[in-house]
Order: structure tokens, then sequence, then C-alpha cells
């Protein structure tokens, strides 16, 4: 006998009256043990197994556990009331003595073991062995039954109704079994589905089934809501029918969930065999996932963000369907629908949200996808809250939540004459022509104390090195070395400076400069009188505002504007005011609606991304085919077509949005009429043309030259008052002869 390396655990459901059934009535053996032996042995080896009960005294149980007995297999006894007791999330140390006679003596695990086990992290497989002979209507199984009443449901949502679209492919078993036993089904199905919620198997689709109980149990029990989601789910039955002379049969019949035309679950009918005898090698119990799901029609629930989803609507209705159009997110769901064979059907959420939570309730197509109203989503970002009540698939890009503002307008061209140079450079020039002036005075004065030479005064020092800056040298150098040396140097220094001026002024008067563009956070909240909004929504944009700790975005948020973006956009190109959306949408809406035909925008998109916007499909919780959706979003994304259909539609954008602007230019132009430019300024349309510089760039040099003549005109109103005052002082220093009898200026004019 081979030996596994699996534990299992046993859950024991109590009822709320326990009775111990007669032990002249237990039968000694029972087919359906050495059936489930054979399928652990053959099919289960190495996963870990769960044994689920309403009741302690399961014979039928107790012959599984005795006929896996010898693979030498651990068992954990669990008590289903200790699970569903409110107190047992608090109550870690909880542990009751089973007392069926497989499991005597065994201390019952916690909750937090239950919980460890079905998360199943490192495991390859799980298996649920689900004891049905209580229901069991046969005679030869009666002597199963407690005479117990029913317990009260674990979960108020656990027992929905079987779906009506449930098929058999036997002609010994079939549909019409259901309507033959209305009776039983009706009493049993609600404990099943008890039991089966309970273990919560709908959130582990991967999880195989193996339920026993007569041959009436088995369309209710595969049939049953709780296993929605379950790929893999057996039921094994005792039959009538004698296999050779002493042998038993077993009947084996299996769930399978996309078997039949339009996608429909079903039953499929095994032949019997003898239940003392090994499973045939040929047998497949747990077949591949689903590579084939025959039609089966997936509700899918969508927004549109271009280019990841466009749809149309026919219908205004709320959640009705909608046509989707061309986009990325459609053209990864029909290579999907292609590979897997199923259709889908297209709907918006009702509220025509992303997904919030308000109140404790989610909203949009995060709460549509909770409820179940759907199976799949587009394009909707990963978060941990999300995360919580649906799953997500794979990422296959990214969409980082941005700003958006209006690129700044020119500075004014007044100052371009010292734009050329900082602050610190024209501070540095001055003190460097007073330095050099006030050094070449010192150095004559020096060498005129010593060679008895004339030395030039220090005003005419300093006009010598500002006029060499300006390209005006003196006539007359110094006569000496040591002066020539200076004025040498200087002159150098001056040529180098003037030539960086000269072709920084050039480019300061082509192209006129612009301040640095809003790029982060910190710099939107310096704009005195900044603005913010967002369009509703109510997703993970809205989320980061209204989560975030950080004191300065708690503040936006109390002020932010939620308005649509042809509200936005009007505020944005006003100026002082941010659009947090979506880069990449937000790229294809500014291209296509705000860019003229030589590319040129007034739109600015900041550098820093607030969230990653992690991009992938919602699904609801235990959708069954995920892992196969999965292997398909990779290949598309390894093999680069994700990034190829993202370039492709975004072209196709541009050249779309650029062809109509043309017509409508050309229209305009036929019609006589003005073309609307009024979205961009002069200096931001783009023009090409030959620059002719105009009053507008050269007013800097008219404002120097009036400002020059207006020093001049105070110098000399100065000069009048001056000489009107000190008329003596004045003529002394301009070495003209002073006469007393000389006292208006005419008189002057006469000497």
């Amino acid at each position: 006998m081979m030996m596994m390396a699996v534990m299992m655990m046993v859950v024991v459901a109590v009822p709320q009256v326990l009775t111990k059934a007669p032990a002249m009535l237990r039968p000694a053996r029972h087919p359906l043990g050495s059936t489930v032996g054979h399928v652990v042995e053959q099919h289960l080896a190495g996963c870990h197994l769960v044994a689920a009960t309403w009741h302690r005294h399961s014979l039928g149980l107790d012959n599984v556990l005795s006929s896996l007995d010898s693979f030498q297999v651990a068992r954990i006894v669990l008590d289903a009331s200790i699970l569903a007791s409110p107190h047992a999330a608090a109550n870690t140390t909880t542990s009751v003595t089973a007392a069926s006679s497989a499991a005597t003596g065994e201390r019952a695990a916690s909750p937090q073991l239950w919980r460890r086990v079905m998360d199943g992290q490192g495991r390859n497989c799980r298996a649920v062995i689900l004891d049905v002979t209580d229901y069991s209507s046969s005679s030869s199984s009666s002597s199963w039954l407690p005479s117990s009443p029913p317990p009260p449901p674990l979960l108020s949502s656990s027992s929905s109704p079987p779906p009506s679209s449930f098929s058999s492919s036997s002609s010994s078993f079939n549909t019409s079994s259901l309507s033959a036993n209305v009776a039983y089904s009706s009493t049993s199905v609600s404990k099943i589905d008890q039991l089966m919620s309970f273990l919560h198997l709908y959130l582990w689709p991967a999880t195989r089934v193996v339920a026993l109980g007569s041959h009436q149990a088995a369309e209710p029990v595969l049939a049953s809501h709780a296993l929605r989601n379950t790929a893999h789910a057996l039921f094994l039955a005792p039959s009538t029918t004698k296999c050779g002379r002493e042998g038993r049969c077993v009947m084996l019949l299996s769930r399978c969930m996309y078997c039949y035309p339009g996608g429909v679950p079903g039953v499929r009918v095994s032949p019997m065999w003898q239940a003392e005898q090994a499973l045939p090698s040929h047998l497949q119990l747990f077949p591949g996932g689903f590579e084939d799901m025959s039609g089966h029609s997936v509700r899918v629930v969508a927004k549109t963000l271009f280019p990841f989803m466009e749809f149309e609507r026919h219908d205004p209705a709320p959640g009705a369907p909608v046509t989707p159009m061309d986009s990325l997110d459609v053209r990864m769901l029909d290579t999907v629908a292609e590979i897997l064979n199923f259709t889908y059907v297209v709907r918006p959420p009702k509220d025509e949200q992303w997904g919030t939570k308000v109140d404790g309730v989610w909203t949009g197509m995060v709460g549509t996808l909770e409820a179940e109203e759907a199976d799949v989503s587009m394009m909707l970002f990963w978060s941990f809250a999300r995360k919580q009540v649906i799953d997500f698939t794979r990422i296959y890009t990214n969409e980082p939540f941005v700003m958006i503002t209006r690129k700044p307008r020119p500075l004014p061209q007044h100052l371009a004459l010292v734009r050329p140079f900082s602050d610190i450079v024209w501070t540095a020039v001055l003190f460097s022509t007073m330095l050099a002036g006030g050094a070449l005075w010192a150095l004559q004065k020096t060498w005129a104390s010593f060679s008895g030479g004339h030395a030039p005064s220090l005003s005419t020092s300093l006009l010598h090195t500002w006029g060499m800056l300006l390209e005006d040298p003196p006539v007359k150098t110094p006569s000496n070395t040591t002066g020539q040396m200076l004025v040498g140097w200087w002159w150098l220094f001056c040529l180098l400076l003037t030539a960086s001026y000269r072709s920084s002024l050039i480019a300061h008067l082509s192209v006129p400069t612009t301040p640095p563009p809003i790029d982060t956070l910190k710099q939107l909240l310096s704009v005195p009188g900044a603005t913010w909004g967002i369009e509703p929504g109510f997703g993970l944009g809205w989320d980061w505002f209204k989560l975030n700790q950080n004191p300065e975005v708690q503040a936006m948020f109390r002020t932010l504007q939620v308005m649509d973006m042809a509200d936005q956009m009007p505020q944005v190109l006003k100026g002082r005011h941010a659009f947090f959306t979506w880069k990449y949408y937000i790229k294809t809406i500014v291209a296509s609606r705000y860019t003229n035909l030589q590319g040129v925008t007034p739109i600015h998109m900041g550098l820093e991304e607030f969230v990653p916007g992690s991009t992938g499909w919602g699904v609801r919780k235990g959708l069954p085919f995920l892992p196969p959706m999965d292997r398909i979003h990779d290949r598309l994304v390894e093999a680069g077509l994700v990034n190829h259909w993202l370039d492709e539609l975004f072209e196709t954008a541009m050249k779309k949005a650029r062809k109509e602007a043309a017509a409508a230019q050309e229209e305009a132009e036929r019609k006589g009429e003005k073309v609307d430019t009024s979205l961009l300024s002069d200096d931001e349309s783009g023009k090409r043309e030959q620059l002719v510089l105009t009053l507008n760039h050269l007013q800097g040099a008219f404002y120097l030259l009036l400002l020059g003549v207006g020093v001049a005109c105070l110098l000399l109103v100065g000069e009048n008052v001056l000489a009107r005052s000190f008329p003596s002082q004045s003529a002394a220093s301009r070495d003209l002869p002073v006469h007393k009898h000389l006292s208006k200026p005419t008189n002057i004019l006469k000497l």
C-alpha cells in the first residue's frame, strides 16, 4: 500500500439534540468506504483532506475513515458548532472531544486551523469528503439517519435554489429524477447547502469535492448553489445492483460546469464498478481546466475609459446591455472568449460608479461583483480594500493617477534684455566692472607717483572699463605696461561676456521664456488661488483623496471640485486649476481635442504619479475560470500584444482626431469663417514661419532708452538747481573764472 503525505481534518456539525445510534443497527462495513479509499489513493495522493458531516455518529464516515487508516492518514476532528459560534474568532483555545467511533478521544482544532487549511498556501490540492448518507431514503441506509431535529442555518444566504438549467447525461439518472423526489429534495437540499456553505467551498473553486450517500441525494448535492464555483465534484452512491456473486456496485456521478451546449452545468454518470476493486486507470475523475466552456454566457460589468474600454449605449435604463467598441479590454476579452469558447454580455453598473465603500456597502462595479450580479469586470484598479471582497486577474498594464494643468504663459518681453543672465551674474558683472575701474585708477595713480606722470581720475577709469564692456574702448590706452596688462585682460573678459550675452539674447527674443510648469503637489499648493477637481465616479482616485493621511491632501479633499471632464477642462485652460485624472485616458483626450494640427497643446501633465494604477480585471470571489484567464493574460503581456494594441489605439485615435480637425478647418476656410484657435495663444500656435522681431520682442530696448533719457533729464534738472544754488562752486568745478559782477548765466557766455 502506497504511503501518502496527507493530513485529514474531520468536520463534525453537531445537531442541537444529540443521539447515539444503537450499536446493533450499525453495519459492519459499507461499500462506499473502500471506494473512497481507492479514490484517495489513486487521485488525491498528496492532497489535504477534509471530511465533513452533520452529526457525530456517521457510520458511513466511520467506514471511510477506517478504510483510510490503512493509508496512515493523519486526521484532526473539528467541531463545526465551534466554528459557527460567534465567539469562535475570539476563543482560539476552544476544543471538544468528538464522540464518533472514528474520532474518539481526539481533540477538535481551533477556528484558525480551519482558515489555514482552506487557505491552502503551499499545498498542491485540497479535497473535501462530504458525508450525506444521513439523508438517504433507501432502506439499506435508513439506519444511518439520526433522530435529532435539523440544526439551524449557519449562514443566512446559504440555502439558494439550484440552477434550473442543470442537466444530466445518463438515461438512468436524469432531470426527471428530481421531480420524482421533490419531497426528498425540499428537506435535504437546505441542510446540504448549509454544510457546504459553512465550509465556504465557493471561495476555493479548485477544491475537489467527493460526496457519498444514496443516489436520491446525488442531484440535489451536485446542483447545490454552494457548489456554483466548484470545478470538480463527485458523488458516490451504493447501488442495489450486485457486481458478481457477492460484490457490491458503486455508482459514480460527476458534476461538469460547462459541458453542455450553452455552457450550462450538468451531471455525468460513469459506469458502475465493484466497490472492492481499484478504479480503472483510464478514468479521469478530475479533468483539467476550462479549455472549452461550450458557449457559456459570461456577465461583464464595465465603465468607459478610453483606451481601455469603450461601448455604445442603446438603452438609457441603468444596467442595460451595451455594445462594446474597439478598445484594449474588448480586444483582450475577445481573445479570451475565443480561446475558452464563451460568449459575454456587457452592462454598465447601475449607479455608474467604479466602486467605493459607503457605510460599509460597496458601490459600483465592485459592489456588482461582490453581489455576484456579474462574473467579470473590465479595467479595474487594484486596491487592498477591494481585494477583500473581490478577486483580480493579473496586472496587464498601469494607469497612473496624475494631474494636468495649463502650461505657463510666456513671461513679458520687457524683461527680455536682462533674462540672458541670472541675478547673480548681473551682480557679479556690476561688481567686476566697478572693481576693474578702481584697480585701473589705483595702478595708474601709483605709477604716476613714482614716474611723475599724469594719472587719470577715478571717474575716467570707471568710464574706460564700462566702455570696454559695451564694446566701446577708449582711444587712448595707458602708456605703462601695468595698465596695459590690466586693460588687455579686461578686454578679453568683456569679449567672452558680450558674446555669451548676445547669443542668449537672440534665443530669448526668438523663443519667449516660460516659467517652469507644475509637476508636483507641492508646486500646486504654492500657487496662490489654485483650485483642483476630479471627475465623478468615486473610484480609486476618490479613495486616494478621501483616505489619505497627509494633512495637505486632507485639506485639498475638503475643497475638491467634483465635475465632469467637460466642466473641468475649461477651468484648466483658464489657469490655476488642476484636474486629477488617469494618465492614458487624459492623454488621449488632450491629443484628440486640445491639440492643434502641429501637435502643440496648452495642457501640461505633471510628472508626479500619485497612484500607480495597477490595472487588472475584477472577478467575483471563487470564479472557476480565473486560472485559465490569467494564463491567457500572461501570454498577451509577454508577447507584447497589450503594448502593441495600446500604441495602435492611440495612433488610430490621433489620426482620426487630426483628420476631423483638418476637415473642420478646411470647411471653415471654404465658408470664409474664422478658425477657432482660442485654445492657443500666439506663442503657442506652433507656427513655423520665419521669425521677424517686432516691437513686442524689442520693447525692453525701448524701455531702456526711455529710462536713460529720464535719468539724463533728472541730471539736467539737478545741475541747473545746483548752479542756481551754488554759482561759485559750480564755476570752480568747471575750471571757469569767477567774476563778481556776473550774476546771470548769459554773462558767462561773453567770456
